[in-house]
């Protein structure tokens, strides 16, 4: 049946890799079924509120953020806004100056190295409020989100919340579906994390923190911040929930700077899951680490085998374009761009 054994070693590693990766997303998505069971129960609650907005050389952004601040509705006298200068040498800094601000703002220099992770750490430490907020300057808040956001912390138990947001991009490019495909999964994700106890894998440019833990917090996780804060609280005994509130993130509309990106995030929950292998307790979370090391791997594995068939078996390649002619499904679109991001993140530094 074969013309040789270099014609069945790629073959039988393509069909044990495929039926692994199969099997792992059969279980992966009747795991997900917990999603269904989310209850948002956020009660009207108005903490004093510092809201974060680090800043590097995004002069050509920073009007548009401001202008989303503005149009955030919160008592004024419960909230204050601090840009954080992480080293800007353009004119971000005179920009916000410039512009009329809504509510009380300050302009505060990171002191320390040019690092995300420092900021948080630096805002953490530093400033004054129940609720601390972190966002950034191309995440836009719209006006009732802030509310729904700190409502969660009227209970206890609730340590930190993050938020989805739905995608935008200049052009209706590559990167933008594949972005709302995954995000679409993301959601479910942190909906199911929620219900089975705390989120573990947190890829969002929107989080915030109760302030009365900052002095067990710090966040050393340069790649994904959001994700080594989750893990961290969780270490404290407090639960990192999820908030559907309709945050709006702009992502790169080039598929080379998207999958960037992406490799800069898989890199952070990698690193983030390796250093807290203890908070990586539940089945859910274990699957999520899967998802973003073996699974990636094994997909890159096997397309090498596909390749190695071909060149022994050309006609297998009207298989292959029998699959992706007529649509890319979500599991073969996002285990496309998980595998580059997968690649591109052992070299990200």
């Amino acid at each position: 049946m074969f013309d040789s054994m270099y014609e069945l070693i790629p073959l039988g590693l393509l069909v044990v890799l495929s039926l692994f990766i199969i099997i792992f997303y059969i279980r992966y998505f009747l795991m997900l079924r917990l999603a269904d069971n989310y209850v948002f129960q956020g009660v009207q609650h108005f903490p004093k509120v510092a809201l974060i907005v680090p800043f590097y050389n995004d002069a050509e952004i920073l009007k548009i953020k401001i202008e989303s601040v503005n149009s955030i509705d919160y008592p004024a006298n419960l909230i204050e806004v601090y840009y954080i200068d992480n080293h800007s040498t353009d004119q971000s800094a005179d920009i916000i100056r410039s512009c009329q601000n809504k509510y009380t703002t300050s302009i505060i220099k990171n002191p320390y190295d040019k690092s995300e992770a420092n900021i948080v750490n630096f805002a953490l430490q530093q400033i004054d409020a129940e609720v601390i907020v972190f966002t950034k300057t191309d995440c836009f808040i719209p006006m009732d989100d802030l509310k729904t956001i700190v409502s969660a912390f009227a209970e206890p138990s609730i340590g930190g919340v993050c938020s989805n947001i739905i995608p935008k991009s200049a052009k209706n490019g590559l990167s933008l579906r594949f972005e709302r495909t995954y995000r679409e999964l993301y959601e479910r994700i942190l909906k199911a994390e929620s219900v089975e106890g705390s989120i573990g894998m947190c890829d969002s440019p929107l989080f915030a923190v109760r302030k009365s833990l900052a002095g067990s917090l710090q966040v050393t996780n340069p790649w994904s911040i959001s994700t080594d804060m989750a893990l961290s609280v969780k270490r404290l005994g407090y639960k990192f929930g999820f908030v559907d509130a309709g945050a709006i993130g702009t992502i790169p509309d080039s598929l080379m700077q998207y999958i960037k990106q992406k490799s800069k995030v898989q890199k952070g929950i990698r690193t983030a899951y390796k250093s807290n292998k203890d908070m990586v307790d539940s089945k859910l979370l274990k699957m999520n680490y899967q998802l973003h090391s073996v699974i990636p791997a094994f997909s890159i594995m096997a397309t090498l085998s596909f390749i190695a068939y071909c060149i022994f078996n050309p006609y297998a390649l009207f298989v292959l374009a029998a699959i992706l002619v007529p649509r890319l499904n979500a599991i073969i679109s996002l285990s496309a761009i998980s595998s580059a991001a997968y690649f591109g993140s052992i070299f990200y530094k």
